[in-house]
């Protein structure tokens, strides 16, 4: 009787695994069919998947440090008040833009990307980065880097992919929404810019200071 109730335990310790692994491997694969089919193999070719709240950590940042060249931090759907900075080849990926949302600090922008290993097989998808001010910030030296980019500042040659992304409601001195220093050439597919503000050179949505390849660009009613 007692082997029965043994052998009973521990199938229903196996179950409970196998469920958590269904559930898993369910979510994994709807977010997986909302990605771009250009961007499907590179998801599957990624050397770790992490997802924010799993061992990574509970936010964007701790699971970017976490993580290593190569891998991709999954955002499940909400919102998130962080200003993050991305310096290594990790790709990051939302549920989706209606869904997954970058609320920026005060006084601070929502993601600097910068370094040289970030090529454009590093991706940023699926979210949608807004609240990101530093028309308020205080500054004398060291301008774009503490003044530009109020949703997005890329610089020192990083060069990522931003896909499927909104970026509403930013300001800054130059580049309200994403602002690419020089050496950093931009690609952007399926991207939507609204209601952005830039106080010079008429950047509300986007300054770049190299050549700016658009798949589906949109812009409206950035000042």
């Amino acid at each position: 009787m007692r082997t029965t109730d043994w052998l009973k335990s521990r199938l229903i310790i196996l179950l409970a695994a196998l469920m958590a692994g269904l559930c898993m491997a369910v979510w994994l694969l709807s977010v997986f069919s909302r990605l771009p089919s250009a961007h499907a193999a590179w998801l599957w070719n990624t050397d770790a998947v992490l997802t924010v709240g799993g061992v990574c950590g509970n936010t964007i940042q701790a699971c970017l440090d976490y993580a290593s060249p190569g891998d991709t931090v999954l955002v499940p759907a909400g919102t998130y008040t962080e200003s993050l900075t991305l310096v290594k080849a990790v790709s990051l990926l939302g549920e989706g833009a209606a869904t997954t949302i970058l609320q920026a600090p005060p006084l601070s922008r929502g993601l600097l990307i910068s370094g040289t290993s970030i090529a454009p097989s590093v991706v940023i998808s699926g979210m949608t980065f807004t609240g990101g001010d530093l028309l308020s910030v205080q500054f004398e030296t060291d301008c774009p880097l503490t003044c530009s980019g109020g949703a997005i500042l890329i610089t020192d040659t990083a060069r990522p992919l931003l896909s499927h992304l909104v970026i509403r409601n930013n300001d800054a001195y130059q580049g309200g929404g994403v602002y690419a220093y020089s050496g950093s050439p931009l690609q952007l597919e399926g991207v939507t810019f609204q209601q952005n503000r830039g106080l010079v050179r008429g950047s509300g949505g986007l300054y770049a200071s190299e050549i700016v390849t658009m798949t589906v660009a949109v812009f409206q009613n950035n000042e």
